[in-house]
């Protein structure tokens, strides 16, 4: 896979987090066919997409598919338009049902499945968790994705910069509650780990929308275009394309050494001493009251 310096990316934000399968291929189809006649080679899609992340149990249960199930599914609107494809589904795995996201390339084979490790509030009801960051070779080179509140915590962002990630994406489903949540962790996971960070959410009566692009300097990027997505039953979906020049990722890391004088040993050494007292003393919180 040739890997390329600059690159256009679009990122679909859909207007519902409820629509269902049906609506998710023909929503995917027409981003994915968009996306491709804007210039776009990778289009990413919200958390659980392929689903819809607001919808009863036993639909989610219905919806869950193999990570091989979901890509043939997907692999003939990759195929056809050219485009690799980022986005959330249900995933099965023997009994198991993951928050996953999947990775197929513009030939429609499966890049990755990622799975969801942190798990927020009442998703930890629905779904097992997953155990590692991985990062994927794509034309815009090392990538990776963590999955909405995975971006919460510093740690995954750093784990996949340092395995060689130049570009990060977020499917979320992030709420109005948590919006300036969103802007800052996108933003300061791009700064501390000197990535481009490329969040896509839904933007309905839960979700705050605000998909959007940071770079390696912590700046938000301006979407080359904008495009609205008319179809029945999607509310006021869009897509956003943005050309990123990726070799802005080497500069900004020859100009602050984070890389270079992190000390991984002393901070994981501390961090688990922290963790042990707090552990012991029967909370992991000095006050001994959960925040939630």
């Amino acid at each position: 896979m040739e890997e390329k310096k600059r690159i256009k990316i679009a990122l679909g934000e859909f207007g519902t987090g409820s629509g269902g399968q049906e609506l998710f291929e023909k929503l995917s189809d027409k981003m994915a066919r968009e996306a491709a006649w804007a210039g776009a080679k990778i289009l990413c899609l919200p958390e659980l997409s392929a689903c819809g992340y607001f919808i009863r149990r036993e639909e989610l249960l219905a919806a869950a598919l193999t990570a091989g199930e979901q890509e043939k599914k997907m692999a003939a609107t990759a195929k056809k338009y050219g485009i690799s494809l980022i986005f959330g589904y249900p995933e099965r795995d023997g009994e198991a049902i993951y928050n996953s996201c999947l990775a197929v390339g513009e030939d429609g084979s499966c890049i990755q499945n990622i799975r969801k490790v942190n798990l927020w509030k009442s998703e930890k009801k629905r779904f097992s968790e997953g155990w590692d960051f991985p990062v994927f070779e794509t034309c815009a080179g090392r990538t990776a994705a963590v999955l909405c509140y995975d971006l919460e915590f510093p740690e995954p962002a750093r784990i996949v910069s340092m395995n060689g990630a130049r570009l990060i994406f977020c499917p979320a489903a992030w709420s109005f509650a948590a919006e300036r949540r969103w802007e800052v962790d996108l933003a300061s996971a791009a700064l501390c780990n000197l990535a481009f960070m490329a969040g896509a959410n839904y933007r309905d009566e839960n979700c705050c929308g605000g998909s959007c692009v940071y770079g390696p300097d912590g700046r938000q990027r301006s979407p080359e275009k904008e495009i609205p997505i008319e179809l029945s039953g999607a509310g006021e979906s869009r897509l956003l394309i943005f050309e990123l020049d990726l070799d802005e990722t080497e500069k900004e890391r020859e100009k602050v050494p984070y890389y270079e004088d992190w000390k991984g040993e002393l901070y994981g050494k501390l961090i688990k001493e922290a963790w042990e007292k707090r552990k012991q003393s029967g909370s992991l919180f000095s006050s001994g009251l959960s925040p939630f």
